[in-house]
């Protein structure tokens, strides 16, 4: 009779894994369509395990579907410029509700315990706070984006001791000016200023889409092959996938192969060979 459990299979082909990520420091944007349509609580369970295995997590959320929604419940058409919104004052509380409203979702998510669930025992501590400094954009071209910001930096001393005393850091696509201001700022923008500043060993993505873009070089395809110039091909997706993007601290292999940052829209043209390198993805 076949004594053996799968589940302990599982466990010895990913013990290696476990030990190599122990105490290391991921950066995860869960973007806005992530969390859309009910799919919050798995991705919040997800986060889960990998505090319980002893990942230093730093969440940064995006807010950019559940924003568009609340201006258009409330008639607000917001400008927009070079690709951002122009905050006024009318948009700016738009965001900084749903951005309240989605912490404390997130927030009250790591907190449930219940007995039968994947949650049950985790001893979850989530922190947020003004851990983020901003900058207006200005005016720039003849508008004025009033609200809307960039980050100026992140306090990193203060970040690295919550995590030290296992804290889950969570930080909003917002940003606090030195004058009291708060300011609108691109998740994106906030989850890679936080990976550079705090060293981290990975800076993962976390998006809702049917496409998503795998670039990789490999040093035993031909010289002249496409896969050796590095491109990018758009592939098939589940409704959400996990993508790491970025590993600042991994040691380039034997073969010096370089996989450099992609995004969706680079389907045809050759990624650059001196962007940072990445880590496989995970379908």
């Amino acid at each position: 009779m076949d004594t053996r459990f799968p589940f302990v299979d599982w466990f010895r082909n990913s013990s290696p894994y476990i030990n190599a990520h122990r105490g290391r420091t991921f950066v995860i944007l869960i973007e806005g369509e992530a969390m859309a349509r009910g799919r919050g609580e798995q991705l919040v369970q997800d986060l889960a395990l990998l505090h319980t295995l002893g990942v230093r997590l730093v969440v940064v959320f995006g807010i950019r579907p559940q924003v568009q929604q609340a201006l258009e419940a409330a008639g607000i058409t917001p400008g927009q410029h070079q690709g951002r919104w122009v905050a006024d004052a009318e948009v700016m509380g738009c965001i900084e509700r749903v951005a309240a409203e989605q912490l404390l979702w997130l927030e009250a998510r790591f907190s449930l315990g219940l007995p039968n669930t994947p949650m049950h025992g985790v001893e979850l501590t989530a922190v947020s706070g003004n851990l983020v400094m901003a900058k207006p954009l200005g005016v720039r071209e003849g508008v004025d984006f009033d609200h809307s910001g960039e980050v100026r930096r992140v306090r990193t001393q203060a970040i690295e001791g919550l995590l030290e005393k296992g804290a889950l850091v969570v930080l909003p696509p917002l940003g606090f000016s030195s004058t009291g201001e708060v300011f609108d700022l691109d998740a994106s923008d906030v989850a890679q200023h936080a990976a550079m500043t705090l060293s981290a060993d990975k800076l993962i993505l976390l998006r809702r889409g049917q496409r998503s873009v795998r670039c990789q070089r490999s040093a035993a395809a031909p010289a002249d092959s496409r896969r050796s110039r590095g491109r990018c091909w758009p592939r098939r997706r589940p409704a959400v996938s996990w993508r790491a993007i970025w590993r600042p601290h991994a040691r380039r292999p034997a073969t010096g192969w370089r996989a450099p940052i992609c995004s969706p829209g680079m389907t045809t043209t050759p990624c650059s060979a001196s962007s940072s390198p990445v880590t496989a993805s995970a379908p």
